[in-house]
């Protein structure tokens, strides 16, 4: 396992914590928390047959991500959930959170006429969804996992990172993490939409200088 900081993935407690090495993907302050959070990550807890350098560097950059904005989504689906109520002008079927990420590579000449390059990641699209348009309730039967919920938890955040291998190959990378909101959470208690981009924003890892975020469309 790898140290890194950030928000556990079992308590949501701000620690030290260690990477799960069998996806590098989730992080956990102790192997108790890793084990009673096992039901929840045993489906995402899968490297491919043979990793490249960017399936892993992938991996462990959408970790960083996840285990210090997690909140901040949650959040973001409240804020969300909100105005679409209101936009409604009343419920909604929409209990989960669908978030597009895409890893990107740019080369540059750096001042000293160097080539330079940068990795990143940018957070493309987020919306809400009704979770059985991403998979079956028989499949959420059958992982054990009770319904998203985004007032009394837990949330169901669907992930998907595109990201392109040196030699042009797309690929995709699908995960799915729940977060447990803070219970007695009220509207106000949610920051404006501007203020969560702008920390979220904050979360994206980068390798190199900053980068400017890339435009970041938003629907209820």
């Amino acid at each position: 396992m790898t140290v890194l900081k950030g928000k556990c993935e079992g308590c949501s407690m701000a620690k030290i914590l260690l990477r799960c090495k069998g996806c590098l993907m989730a992080a956990y302050c102790s192997e108790e928390c890793q084990r009673r959070m096992r039901p929840r990550h045993s489906s995402n807890c899968r490297m491919p047959k043979n990793p490249t350098p960017t399936d892993i560097e992938v991996r462990k950059a959408l970790g960083d991500f996840f285990t210090r904005s997690k909140s901040l989504l949650g959040l973001l689906a409240c804020r969300l959930h909100l105005r679409a109520v209101d936009e409604a002008g009343g419920p909604v079927n929409k209990e989960a959170l669908l978030v597009f990420l895409q890893w990107r590579t740019s080369v540059e000449i750096g001042n000293d006429q160097t080539l330079k390059r940068r990795d990143f990641l940018s957070l493309r699209e987020c919306y809400l969804v009704n979770e059985h348009e991403m998979w079956s309730e028989a499949e959420v039967n059958k992982r054990g996992l009770p319904s998203s919920s985004i007032w009394n938890g837990p949330l169901r955040i669907f992930i998907r990172v595109e990201y392109e291998e040196k030699g042009g190959e797309l690929k995709e990378l699908p995960v799915v993490r729940d977060y447990d909101l803070p219970l007695g959470l009220r509207a106000h208690h949610i920051p404006p939409m501007p203020v969560l981009f702008q920390r979220i924003r904050a979360h994206l890892p980068s390798t190199g200088t900053k980068v400017m975020p890339a435009e970041l469309v938003i629907r209820s």
